[in-house]
């Protein structure tokens, strides 16, 4: 792998590759978050929420790469001090809010496939996720690894059989409107959930050398990251405005399609993809609390690991059954927001690029 591709390109596809996955697959962010405004609004929404992304990328790799800082703890007492604390806290509610998610999403499709009751297929994923844990990191990045090469196959496919179905409608769809507040401030406040993750993998930042290599993984940074979303609401725009209210927004898509083979196949990577990355969130976690206990001569056995697994994915199902999807990613993300904005936004991008900024003419910037 090149120097080039590992400084430019790498920080932006690590970040796609953990926000991505779930929360593309089933389109209920992109109509959330976008599409309700209606189609050009969503359009303009993704470059607002593309360009605020990039930006805040820039300001995160430079600070880690000025600060040496490549794991969160570190990064976060850079620009918290002693509340780094906080943004753990916030994590945690978020991978919690995640799993329900996944819950909620894997009962609709699930039912929808297989036509069993959503809570069931909600405990089969859970199942599915607490043996994927089981296995341990190695068989868990392997079996992320496959079956992301299926999933954005399967989607693939997808965009291109829908466009070449439907894409004759978007045009008449996509007519200039004015853009309101709400669309603007919907997009903001995505790009600064997405933020969330920027801690988690601010390892990438050991690549760069510069402070011209941070702007312009950066500038990459966002355009990586959402590019799936504008191919996924191209695909649903042609079905505005009743996808709005659709639970599992690609569902309605695929009914319109009507081909069989192609429906299975994106159900089935659905729900794969809910599975893996519900693993790798909950695996993560457990590698969190196993290397706190470590550094205290305490170790974490698999016991305890299959106790909190059982207790996160209990509370999940209760939460995901209880709210349902449309109210969890409406209601949870947007308080999710406000949540990361007091422990990320205002404090990280304030702070950090007055951090930069006064170092902006050192050497050390370089």
């Amino acid at each position: 792998m090149s120097g080039t591709f590992k400084r430019y390109l790498v920080p932006g596809l690590v970040m796609r590759s953990v926000l991505v996955g779930a929360t593309y697959s089933t389109g209920r962010e992109v109509t959330e978050f976008f599409l309700k405004y209606g189609p050009f609004s969503a359009l303009i929404g993704l470059v607002i929420t593309t360009v605020l992304f990039s930006g805040f990328c820039f300001v995160a790799l430079e600070l880690a790469r000025r600060y040496k800082v490549f794991d969160y703890k570190s990064f976060c007492e850079v620009y918290m001090g002693r509340l780094w604390f906080l943004y753990e806290l916030g994590f945690l509610s978020g991978v919690m809010l995640t799993l329900s998610i996944l819950g909620a999403a894997a009962g609709e499709v699930s039912g929808d496939l297989f036509g069993i009751p959503h809570l069931v297929g909600t405990w089969a994923l859970m199942v599915a996720i607490a043996l994927l844990v089981y296995l341990g990191t190695s068989r868990i990045e392997k079996i992320m690894s496959v079956w992301s090469i299926f999933f954005y196959v399967a989607y693939a496919v997808l965009v291109v059989l829908a466009v070449y179905h439907s894409g004759s409608k978007i045009p008449e769809k996509v007519t200039p409107a004015p853009i309101t507040i709400g669309a603007v401030g919907s997009a903001a406040v995505y790009a600064g959930f997405c933020c969330a993750i920027l801690p988690v993998v601010i390892f990438v930042a050991r690549h760069l050398e510069t402070r011209k290599d941070a702007a312009i993984a950066g500038i990459f940074s966002g355009p990586l990251v959402f590019s799936p979303a504008l191919a996924l609401t191209l695909v649903l725009i042609p079905y505005y405005p009743d996808i709005t209210s659709a639970p599992v927004p690609i569902m309605h898509v695929l009914d319109g399609l009507q081909v069989r083979w192609l429906v299975a196949l994106i159900k089935v990577a659905i729900l794969g993809e809910l599975a893996v990355v519900g693993a790798g969130l909950l695996h993560g976690v457990n590698e969190r609390i196993a290397k706190t206990l470590e550094e205290r001569n305490t170790r974490m056995s698999a016991s305890w690991r299959a106790g909190f697994s059982l207790a996160a994915l209990v509370f999940s199902v209760f939460l995901a059954e209880r709210v349902g999807l449309i109210k969890l990613v409406a209601t949870g993300f947007r308080y999710g927001f406000w949540a990361f904005l007091a422990v990320i936004v205002l404090p990280l991008f304030p702070r950090g690029y007055a951090m930069i900024a006064s170092r902006w003419n050192s050497r050390t910037a370089s």
